[in-house]
């Protein structure tokens, strides 16, 4: 298990990102801000249903809850489902995702966090990263 990262993103020209990602045993944890604060967060479990293939649970913890009404899935959950799809094949530990930002959240900017997370995160594991965002 890897130590703490804090990083400062600039993904547009809105104010720098404040990324935090914290590695535990069971999971890892990453909040992004542009506030400070902590926002929605929202689980995502990995379930193998077969060689290569995987279902994934997605709750939310705290915070708006984009789908409960049949809406949109939220940016919230896409970027969190997508972090763990990005773990290292083996992987068993959940993602918790704290999204807390002022502007919304695109898909550029998710690229970017999807790109510089996980390389993080497989590179404190001795993985190479092989992010991408469908």
């Amino acid at each position: 298990m890897s130590a703490t990262q804090l990083l400062n993103l600039r993904v547009d020209e809105g104010a720098p990102l404040q990324v935090l990602i914290r590695p535990c045993v069971d999971a890892v944890f990453v909040a992004v801000t542009d506030m400070g604060k902590v926002g929605t967060v929202v689980r995502v479990f990995r379930h193998p249903v077969g060689p290569g293939d995987d279902t994934y649970d997605v709750r939310t913890v705290l915070g708006k809850r984009s789908d409960s009404e049949g809406g949109d899935i939220g940016a919230e959950t896409l970027l969190a489902r997508q972090l763990q799809a990005a773990l290292a094949h083996g992987d068993k530990r959940s993602v918790i995702l704290s999204v807390a930002l002022e502007r919304e959240l695109t898909v550029a900017m998710m690229r970017v966090l999807l790109e510089e997370i996980t390389l993080r995160l497989n590179a404190a594991a001795g993985v190479e990263s092989a992010a991408g965002l469908s």
